[in-house]
């Protein structure tokens, strides 16, 4: 009797785990672990991404609204001479003779930055100019800011411009000349860029700041060209004015023109991408 109870006691399963069935239950529950972080890293950097992207967005429809804008206030100033004027950069001044006739237009090819006046309530654009790293970017072409996305994600010199803003986020020169497309937050709301600049002389830090809560944006509107619709050939053949005089008085006179042109938004910190959005305007249509 006591050998058959040895011989049961002997065959009676052991209740622990071996050293090997712990290890691979550990290493089970920290694969488990390490994919649901990594799935919440990805999530949040998803989100924090299309977060920036969705400001870069925003802030290049802002792109295409100033230029309307500028139009409009052309139009309203000026109406008795609408086709003259309708492209004036600057719609509150009045530049050299009366008049606005020989006054500054949006450049063709011209980069500009977007700025207010002193009371924020009206848009000007400002060229920038003597700087060959911001040169146009011609509207034909596959190096060219044409309206075919292949074309523009694969621009070498939106790219190049991307890299060279990066570059100059990191240096911190705040005088730099392409600090002009730099697009502030102060406090939430956006600033012009000398107003930046009073800003960090009274509060260096406030850089930091706006970087760590908003990130980093830049913005230019550039400008394709300006086409006669009356020529059946205009997609190829857009008119060079400087001002509504120009070109034997072609650019200013009553014939259907429309001006094609894009806003774009680069960001550079903490994430890295474009915003490339165009339209055109018409000296008809509101």
């Amino acid at each position: 009797m006591q050998n058959i109870n040895g011989e049961l006691k002997k065959k009676k399963p052991l209740g622990g785990f071996t050293l090997i069935e712990v290890l691979v239950v550990v290493f089970v529950l920290s694969m488990g672990v390490l994919v649901i972080m990594q799935g919440i890293n990805k999530t949040t950097t998803y989100i924090s991404e299309t977060a920036q992207r969705t400001i870069a967005l925003n802030l290049a429809k802002e792109g295409l609204e100033a230029m309307y804008n500028i139009r409009n206030t052309n139009w309203r100033r000026r109406s008795d001479s609408r086709d003259k004027c309708w492209l004036k950069a600057n719609p509150m001044v009045d530049e050299g003779n009366p008049g606005c006739e020989d006054d500054r237009w949006f450049g063709w090819f011209d980069r500009h930055y977007i700025e207010k006046d002193e009371q924020h309530q009206n848009y000007y654009v400002v060229p920038i100019n003597g700087d060959t790293r911001t040169s146009p970017v011609g509207p034909r072409g596959p190096n060219g800011l044409a309206y075919e996305a292949e074309f523009v994600n694969s621009s070498t010199r939106l790219n190049g411009q991307l890299n060279t803003l990066t570059q100059v986020a990191q240096i911190k020169n705040y005088n730099d000349l392409h600090r002009k497309y730099a697009v502030h937050f102060l406090d939430g709301e956006r600033i012009s860029h000398e107003e930046f600049l009073r800003a960090i002389a009274r509060d260096p830090a406030a850089a930091q700041r706006e970087e760590k809560q908003y990130g980093t944006y830049w913005r230019f509107v550039t400008v394709g060209g300006l086409y006669d619709k009356n020529n059946l050939d205009y997609q190829n053949a857009g008119l060079v004015c400087k001002n509504g005089l120009d070109d034997s008085g072609k650019c200013g006179d009553s014939s259907p023109k429309e001006l094609r042109f894009c806003s774009i938004v680069l960001y550079t910190a903490p994430y890295r991408g474009m915003v490339h959005i165009c339209s055109i305007m018409t000296n008809f249509l509101k």
